[in-house]
């Protein structure tokens, strides 16, 4: 199992940061289940503290979508919010492939504050669990940007996990309440744990402490309140007010103006955040948590832990925590007359608190240890684990404007004998209602993408394969709109799984017929040898034929291969983007099989081979430039240099032909070969040479979005006019194409860009 966590911020005196460090190490070394987590801010000490745990960790910078509740945002609030949104959008790339490379189980998200993950999660099929630990507004107040979008993602995970009761109260009514659950929060208990403390031993200083983050929202102001009264009205002075934790000058000033208030200036400490809290904790006799309304109170825990008698207020975890008068003592919220008296009490009763603050610590070291908190996390994980199906088989679905062809394939898709399967169907931006039609249907089944542009049957096939891929599908079965499968076509591919060695199989295609019964997309048959004869027989006799290469028109491919080989070339366009890809991955991955079994039709009106020579549709002629060029592209990667040189050679020698022929088209399919050569030597290798990466093009992408970053910084070329012509020419490729481009065409000769 392979966990990934994402805390909030990167502080190791945070509670929720030491719980999830905690956690990790517990994870790691008793468990064996592997960690990682990921740091949204490298600003901070908390990869210290893992780095002692040994408790792997990366970097991924993003924002969270916490806001202040208690007024109305300003607009530069509001524009702030919306651009760390679109940035987030990056980070929301970077934990996408990070949960596919590291191959993540479960997405754990340790905090209300952050998001991305989730959305990752959501992307990629892996399983969300989030772990709810604050109450926001009411306690520090604060609130979801967009509440109705927040709540709706949370409620999406597969569970949730409240620290407490009363969290789990609040949130119950928002969220789905079959998805929540309580788990207490997990202390270090070696760490805080001291059974031969006693408290009152010092009858000349009593020291207090309070511990966390001092604000408004923890109440301390009424704690030096009571303190006060302590000592003007029962006399008591011989005592010390230790507040550990962040502050921030505005309430260190009404800290400072209520302790001169009462003349105990010098009796309050604020002390500032402190690693060694447990340290301070130790030398008290009584702690306090003061908090409005503590989600669970991580402190409070460690503080009874450490023996010292602790008083809490009466809300929120804290009095699921505390039991009054038995394991410590609890106070009116906010009412610091009622909590100066639980203090004069506890030093009026010192035996019987002793006893008290002993009770607290067996209890906390009974029932709140973190190795309670990682086996019930555990037991978590395999719920969802279970519940958490992903489908075997995601068919992906390219069309455009073909609506009437496209109703047939999904309906013969949908009603495969075999069930386990999701359907994504890519649009090309059509005009043809494809959109409304799938969404008509209402299917939970089918995933409708429309790519907003015409990207061809090479980029919509990229793209389809790439979100089967990342929703974790462990084989894609991909088709064109115009394939018709028979019922039982997918369960012969399935079936024939279990005859092959699947781990080591790139990909299983469909036996392909015409309307009309004819064969068509012939796949390129293995005739490698084995003792001199050829061993594509090895499957015979289970209807199996061992190929090198196929068409997009129903073949099942193995996910691990896309793993590891890649997507199909987007920008092939159309033609050869198939042929390319699975020569890919059948030599870098596996073998791949003609099941005889599995059987479509393919509806094209023309059943015949594509061929330049016998197109009669004046409208496909200039699209035969694609084939030509990425035929040269797969041809000189895969066949070498003399097969290139050698189909090259045939290209002209089909010109020749043209041209002595009577076609009617022959100067557009003349036009349209040059086109395919001269497109040859002008594609960008770079991209293709990067294929075996499926997020290369989204890396380029990011690159090219950078790269018009700095040019809109450039001076432009026109305003350069001393510049010889040839040096303007390059600026402005190099602006367009990059530098080793640039390198290639203006330094190289233009055939270098084939290699």
């Amino acid at each position: 199992m392979k966990i990934l966590f994402v805390p909030s911020d990167n502080n190791p005196v945070s509670g929720a940061f030491r719980s999830m460090a905690a956690l990790n190490r517990i994870l790691n070394e008793e468990y064996g289940i592997e960690t990682l987590a990921v740091l949204p801010t490298r600003s901070g000490d908390g990869a210290a503290l893992l780095d002692e745990l040994h408790v792997r960790y990366t970097f991924i910078e993003s924002y969270n979508w916490i806001v202040k509740s208690d007024r109305e945002l300003t607009a530069e609030e509001h524009r702030r919010k919306a651009e760390e949104k679109e940035e987030n959008k990056r980070a929301v790339a970077q934990f996408v492939e990070l949960i596919k490379r590291e191959k993540i189980d479960i997405v754990h998200i340790n905090t209300t504050y952050t998001y991305v993950a989730a959305l990752a999660g959501q992307i990629t099929n892996t399983p969300v669990v989030w772990h709810l630990r604050e109450f926001l507004e009411e306690d520090q107040k604060r609130r979801i940007y967009d509440r109705e979008f927040g709540y709706t993602l949370i409620g999406k995970a597969d569970k949730v996990v409240t620290i407490s009761k009363a969290l789990y109260k609040k949130y119950e009514q928002i969220l789905p309440a079959e998805k929540m659950k309580v788990i207490y929060n997990g202390i270090d208990t070696d760490a805080f744990y001291k059974p031969d403390k006693q408290i009152f031993t010092d009858e000349g200083k009593y020291i207090f402490v309070c511990a966390g983050s001092v604000n408004y929202s923890k109440g301390q102001d009424s704690l030096v309140h009571a303190c006060g009264r302590l000592f003007q009205r029962k006399g008591i002075s011989n005592f010390e007010l230790w507040l550990v934790g962040y502050y921030d000058e505005r309430y260190e000033g009404i800290i400072t103006n209520v302790a001169k208030k009462y003349g105990i200036e010098d009796k309050v400490k604020l002390l500032g955040p402190q690693k060694d809290v447990a340290s301070y904790l130790e030398r008290a006799d009584i702690a306090f948590m003061c908090s409005k309304f503590e989600a669970f109170g991580r402190v409070t825990v460690e503080s009874m832990l450490c023996g010292a008698l602790t008083i809490g207020a009466d809300t929120g975890g804290t009095v699921e925590i505390i039991e009054d008068g038995k394991t410590g003592l609890l106070y009116r919220q906010g009412n610091a007359d009622d909590l100066c008296e639980k203090i004069a009490y506890a030093l009026r009763n010192k035996e019987a608190m002793r006893k008290i603050a002993d009770a607290g610590r067996r209890k906390m070291y009974a029932d709140m240890s973190a190795r309670r908190n990682a086996a019930e996390i555990v037991e978590t994980y395999k719920e969802v684990l279970k519940s958490h199906k992903n489908a075997a088989v995601y068919a992906v679905i390219v069309t455009y404007n073909r609506l009437a062809m496209l109703r047939e394939c999904l309906a013969a898709v949908l009603n495969q004998t075999y069930r386990d399967f999701k359907v994504i169907v890519v649009d090309n931006a059509g005009t043809d209602g494809t959109g409304e039609y799938v969404q008509s249907l209402g299917d939970a089944r089918i995933q409708y993408i429309n790519t907003g542009k015409n990207l061809g049957g090479a980029g919509g096939f990229h793209r389809g394969i790439k979100e089967a891929y990342i929703r974790g599908a462990k084989w894609v079965w991909v088709m064109d709109d115009d394939v018709i499968p028979r019922p039982d076509a997918l369960q012969a591919l399935m079936d024939a799984l279990k005859i092959v060695k699947p781990h080591k199989t790139s990909f299983l295609a469909s036996c392909v017929y015409g309307p009309n019964g004819e064969a068509m997309n012939t796949p390129g048959v293995d005739l490698r040898s084995k003792n001199g004869y050829p061993f594509w027989y090895e499957y015979l006799d289970s209807g199996l034929v061992k190929l090198n290469a196929a068409t997009f028109v129903s073949i099942l491919i193995n996910a691990a291969a896309i793993d590891k080989c890649g997507l199909p070339c987007s920008n092939f366009f159309i033609w050869g983007d198939d042929t390319e890809y699975t020569k890919r991955i059948y030599r870098n991955f596996g073998l791949a099989y003609l099941v005889g079994a599995s059987k479509v039709v393919h509806a094209r009106a023309n059943a015949s081979n594509l061929s330049i020579f016998t197109e009669t549709n004046p409208g496909r002629i200039a699209a035969y430039a694609y084939m030509i060029r990425n035929t040269l592209i797969y041809t000189r990667e895969y066949a070498g240099e003399e097969a290139f040189r050698q189909k090259l050679a045939l290209y002209e020698g089909d010109c020749a032909k043209l041209r002595d022929s009577d076609d009617i088209y022959k100067e557009q399919k003349i036009a349209a070969i040059r086109a395919g050569i001269k497109n040859y030597y002008r594609y960008d290798f770079e991209l293709f040479r990067n294929r075996f990466d499926p997020f290369s093009e989204d890396k380029a992408a990011r690159a090219e979005a950078e790269r018009e970053q700095r040019e809109e910084r450039r001076v432009p070329a026109e305003s350069l006019p001393w510049l010889p012509r040839k040096v303007r020419n390059a600026y402005r490729y190099w602006r367009r194409n990059g530098f080793k481009a640039t390198v290639r065409r203006f330094f190289c000769g233009r055939q270098a860009g084939g290699q």
